[in-house]
């Protein structure tokens, strides 16, 4: 699993689950398909299988969560 950063947390009101509706609506993948999610103040960390990565950065790069514009990164180390 790699884990990757999204820019929204709890400060704008989103929760785990809009984080999965997000990448699941943009990337055709399976919700059990993604790993432990932690949401903090603002900015939130979801685990995804390595071999999804790239085409999770990929389709996230224009995506809205709760009508605010994100961006996702991977996180080092």
């Amino acid at each position: 699993m790699v884990r990757l950063m999204v820019n929204v947390g709890r400060y704008h009101k989103v929760s785990a689950n809009h984080i999965v509706g997000a990448i699941t609506g943009e990337t055709g993948l399976s919700g059990k398909t993604i790993g432990k999610i932690l949401v903090s103040e603002k900015s939130s960390y979801v685990d995804v299988p390595r071999q999804h990565v790239e085409h999770v950065l990929q389709s996230m790069q224009d995506c809205k969560i709760r009508g605010l514009k994100t961006s996702i990164q991977e996180v080092e180390g």
